[in-house]
């Protein structure tokens, strides 16, 4: 639902005591429902994330497609799908899951150089193996 349209129909809930109840799998932390309901509620709200391991009646059937879905899926496809979670902003990406894993490694940091000198992207794009990227400055002593 788009921002516009929330903007419209919250005010049109006048009656004392009336609730507005959003249930929804979010796909991007930039989506108006996430942004207005999740990230910034209104005083009072009750946030709750209820999910499949929540639900009492949750058929055999069911776990095994999901059971399936976290061996088959990529991780944060699943996450969306079964835990509702929102997809990162590079889904899609070519490297998206090693950006991901990079973050969250330590592989990725943040180094000195010399603003006023060009600064040089290195691919080795490799063939069945991993892909490096260095970025590099000459140095002149």
């Amino acid at each position: 639902m788009s921002d516009r349209s929330w903007s419209i129909l919250i005010p049109t809930i006048r009656k004392d005591g009336s609730e507005i109840w959003v249930s929804f799998n979010p796909e991007l932390d930039t989506d108006p429902t996430w942004v207005r309901f999740v990230e910034n509620p209104l005083p009072g709200a009750w946030v709750i994330d209820v999910n499949y391991h929540d639900n009492p009646w949750f058929p055999e059937v069911l776990e095994k497609e999901r059971r399936h879905a976290k061996s088959t899926l990529p991780e944060s496809d699943y996450l969306n799908i079964w835990e509702g979670k929102c997809k990162p902003a590079i889904t899609g990406a070519i490297y998206a899951d090693e950006v991901a894993a990079t973050l969250t490694s330590g592989r990725i940091c943040e180094i000195p150089y010399e603003p006023s000198m060009k600064a040089h992207a290195v691919f080795d794009l490799g063939w069945n193996d991993k892909m490096s990227i260095i970025l590099v400055q000459r140095h002149i002593s």
